[in-house]
């Protein structure tokens, strides 16, 4: 989820029509996902009704959560789209979108749209789509990949023996740890420049701290 500031001039019922805009050219955004019997499809449906919803400063008096926690968030029906989420309070635009349609840069790429289309920019349309990637890939032949990866990453390394257990969870845990705000302010930082979202960064240094382990 998303809560984006707007400009005080920010003309909205241009950038609803924005966001109409970029919702009638972008397939993902007017997909749902169906099941039958055992089989899960993705469905992309030609029109559908976005709306828009409104948190004022009335219902702020009655409870003083951020806009987010008061009925913003919630579960979508992935059998019933939009699987988006639009809204306005008195200063900010409230974004969200379940994640089985759209990762973190794709929202960033669909925020850059919408800014785009409020502005008069032309929207390029876009000819290939993730389904076209989804119904070749199984197609595709990786063997040269495969064997690129397998000589790059081929070293000699010690066998690592991890501890056996009887009974499941013993000997496990949890650990947490808060990060300093500073901290993932820089981190989301580094992310943005880099092109990444803040899982990947989080990801890679995890990986990062795994080697150290293993050697």
């Amino acid at each position: 989820p998303a809560e984006i500031t707007l400009p005080r001039k920010t003309d909205r019922e241009r950038l609803r029509r924005a966001i109409r805009q970029v919702t009638e050219q972008t397939k993902i955004l007017k997909s749902r996902i169906v099941s039958e019997a055992d089989e899960i499809y993705g469905v992309y449906d030609r029109d559908i009704r976005i709306r828009f919803e409104e948190y004022d400063g009335k219902e702020a008096e009655a409870d003083d959560r951020p806009p987010l926690l008061r009925g913003f968030l919630r579960p979508f029906d992935l059998e019933k789209g939009p699987l988006f989420r639009v809204g306005f309070t008195e200063s900010t635009l409230l974004f969200d979108i379940h994640h089985i349609i759209a990762d973190g840069e794709s929202v960033n790429l669909i925020l850059s749209k919408i800014a785009r289309a409020y502005e008069g920019g032309r929207l390029q349309e876009q000819e290939l789509w993730y389904g076209d990637y989804a119904a070749c890939f199984p197609a595709w032949d990786f063997t040269e990949h495969k064997e690129f990866f397998r000589s790059l990453l081929a070293c000699e390394h010690e066998k690592m023996e991890l501890p056996k257990t009887k009974t499941a969870g013993a000997g496990g845990g949890s650990a947490f740890y808060r990060i300093p705000e500073k901290l993932s302010a820089r981190v989301e930082r580094y992310a943005k420049e880099a092109h990444l979202t803040d899982t990947m960064v989080f990801l890679g240094a995890y990986g990062i701290l795994l080697s150290g382990y293993t050697g």
